[in-house]
Parts: structure tokens; sequence; C-alpha cells
């Protein structure tokens, strides 16, 4: 299977990289970035394709994502945010473009992944966080817009999957404090204190929902499932 990720160069997108590079039943990855990636797992798989603008895919873009079935999307951005407008084109424009793109793409090629029944799906994952809020008009005492913005997009790409239900399957990634593979003190605070996940466990679960979407019928994958489900593919 063909998979694109965003996002390589961030803590949890490299992690997703070097599962996705191993994972037998995966035969590319194509990563999504801004800029080269300083370090790539020594794999023929990955190909890295500059983006310029991620509003607009040109056609060099659109023929290295041709025939993906799957995205993972793992563009996070900073909590704190000095500007609404550019936050919201990140994380909400940046997000529903590609989206898009990948809908028309399965539609118009029926490359995706074969299903029962004969129908085509590509699915679309999409890396979020415990705290994101759907509802627009909830009060939020904490990083009120940030987390609105974040479940916006999950409106948004909710909304677009349940509009083509035939072609796209839409995922939402939930996890609590994401915590390293080595043992911390920082870690074990944030395991007592906040939910959490270790970052192998969330990364596997996200590529195991890429490839097979999820046994339960589930499309938000909240940070319990992600742990209980993430340790069977440790």
């Amino acid at each position: 299977m063909k998979v694109v990720l965003t996002g390589a160069t961030g803590y949890i997108g490299a992690e997703l990289l070097n599962q996705l590079a191993q994972h037998p039943e995966v035969t590319s990855v194509v990563v999504l970035s801004r800029r080269q990636l300083q370090q790539t797992p020594a794999s023929p798989k990955v190909a890295v394709v500059i983006v310029d603008d991620f509003l607009n895919y040109g056609p060099a873009v659109l023929q290295a994502i041709a025939g993906a079935q799957a995205c993972v999307w793992c563009v996070l951005g900073k909590p704190w945010i000095p500007n609404s407008e550019v936050a919201r084109t990140v994380s909400i424009g940046y997000t529903m473009t590609a989206a898009r793109a990948f809908l028309a793409e399965s539609a118009a090629a029926t490359t995706a992944v074969a299903q029962p029944g004969g129908r085509q799906v590509f699915r679309f994952v999409y890396m979020n966080g415990i705290a994101a809020e759907r509802d627009q008009t909830k009060r939020l005492w904490y990083l009120g817009e940030y987390r609105r913005i974040r479940g916006q997009v999950e409106n948004e790409l909710l909304a677009l999957a349940d509009a083509n239900r035939d072609v796209l399957e839409a995922y939402m990634m939930r996890p609590g404090m994401v915590t390293g593979t080595a043992f911390s003190v920082v870690d074990l605070a944030y395991k007592l204190a906040l939910p959490s996940v270790g970052i192998v466990e969330l990364a596997k679960l996200t590529v195991e929902t890429a490839l097979h979407g999820n046994k339960e019928g589930h499309t938000t994958i909240d940070n319990a499932e992600i742990v209980a489900e993430g340790r069977k593919f440790l």
C-alpha cells in the first residue's frame, strides 16, 4: 500500500515515518514536507516531496500522491496562537486541501483499497489531541481558540467523509500526553497526572488504522483505545 505522511519533521511524525517504512504491507511512503528531512529511514520505500504551497498542490505533488491509498496527517501546530487566521489556515486550510485532493484522486482513479462488495475507499487519519473541541460555541477555560480550531478540522473531515462514504473514510486520533520510549521522571509525572500513551503504541495503531481502518467502526479513537489497542502491536 502507498501511504502519504505529513509532519515527519516532528516528534510523533518521525516515529510514524519509521513505523511506516518498516511495515511489510506498506510499499511506498510519500512524505509531504516544506523542507528536506534531516534524517530519513534507510529504506527505498521513502520519498520526500517538497510542497511550496499546502493550499495549492501543483502537478508534481499531484503526481507524487497518485495511487496513494491512505494519508496520515500529523501537522499539529502550536497551542499558543499568535495569529488566529494563520492558525486556521494551517490547521483547517492545509488539512482540507489535502483531504479534497485525495478524495478527487480516489474517486477519479479508483486506486484505493478494495472493500467487500467492491467498495473502494481512501483512509485519511488525522493526528489530533485529547482536548480538541468540536462544539464551536462552547466556552473553554484554557487554549480555547486552539482547541476549537482542532475540533473544527474534525468537523469538516467527518462531514466530508460522510458525504463521500463510498470513497473516503476519516479517522481522528486523540492521544493524551505522548511519552517517549526511554523512561524519565518527566514521563512518569505525566503518566500519573494526565492520560498518556507511549509514542510507539500511538504510531503503531495509527499505521494500523491507515491500513485497515478501525475494527470497532470508531471514527474517533481516544486515548484509552489507543493505549489498549496499540499495545497489541508491540
